[in-house]
């Protein structure tokens, strides 16, 4: 349904158990849909609320993983006795609009003149307290307990710099030293490759444990693309990532344990500006000794 402005309600339902008052609000790229249970009757009732816009469901989340209830095309949950229960999420759609839908369940029809709504609800009977819930004991461990983190004491530290010692041994600096001031030596091209997978991981840092209205912000601020091509976009950057890390790794190690300068200053001595004679000098009978000096500097004749 398209409602007249950006928010709008889109009615009840009428002689149910339970009715379902349903209001949304179009935001740039996606809807917010909000829904309030309404149970009139004098015991629980089970529902299932189904998404009917054209779009994936956006659900709240706790710790990163669906609140208790939600899946991938709505929420199954209980209203209680004479009380009212309020959900929403978010919806990507195309156009930024609540697109017509039409709902599963013809109930849903509340006001002919508006068309349907953007959620069907279906009644599945009282909630019976013996029956046991179906659960996600990884998601609900995750919801209580938090995310997995190390203990702080468990995290590394880099040494303290002294930012008087000298700097010209490369050896003795921390290899895991980063600063600000350190990109500087870094290609332009490669800092935007950095600070464009950074904003995609954000992106996906805050889309892990938001809201509804947080993830409706962060889809206004990117767009249906943005969001949609996330988690392959998110795969991408993993593998590029981990490839980069282990070649500069070994870069790193590398480089750090290669000793030009003892070979250089004899070399450039040797070729005297000219390459190709230095080459033909270097080339000949111990023009070089293994401790980098050539016979000249002993007095030999070359």
């Amino acid at each position: 349904m398209a409602p007249d402005s950006p928010d709008a309600s889109t009615g009840s339902t009428d002689a149910r158990p339970v009715r379902a008052d349903v209001t949304t609000t179009a935001t740039a790229g996606g809807v917010l849909v909000a829904v309030t249970l309404r149970n009139d009757t004098a015991v629980a009732v089970r529902v299932r609320v189904e998404n009917d816009l054209d779009g994936p469901v956006l659900p709240p989340r706790q710790e990163g993983v669906p609140a208790v209830g939600w899946d991938e095309d709505g929420f199954s949950g209980t209203v209680p006795a004479d009380s009212r229960v309020g959900i929403g999420y978010a919806c990507p759609t195309a156009d930024g609009d609540a697109a017509e839908a039409a709902p599963a369940d013809p109930g849903l029809r509340s006001d002919p003149d508006r068309g349907v709504g953007p959620v069907s609800l279906d009644v599945l009977g009282p909630a019976d307290a013996d029956e046991p819930r179906t659960t996600d004991r990884v998601s609900d461990a995750v919801r209580s307990l938090g995310r997995a983190t190390p203990p702080a004491d468990a995290v590394p530290t880099p040494p303290t710099v002294n930012p008087d010692a000298p700097v010209a041994d490369r050896r003795a600096r921390c290899p895991d030293e980063r600063t600000d001031s350190n990109l500087s030596d870094v290609p332009d091209s490669v800092v935007a490759w950095l600070d464009a997978a950074e904003t995609r991981i954000e992106r996906a840092e805050r889309l892990a444990g938001a809201t509804a209205d947080e993830a409706a912000a962060v889809l206004e601020g990117c767009g249906v693309d943005g969001v949609a091509d996330l988690p392959d976009d998110l795969d991408g950057d993993i593998a590029a990532l981990r490839a980069v890390r282990y070649r500069l790794e070994d870069l790193l190690g590398r480089a750090t344990t290669a000793e030009p300068a003892p070979v250089v200053s004899p070399l450039v001595a040797a070729a005297g500006g000219d390459t190709s004679a230095g080459a033909r000098r270097l080339r000949e009978p111990e023009a070089l000794r293994t401790d980098g000096t050539s016979n000249s500097d002993s007095g030999g004749r070359r």
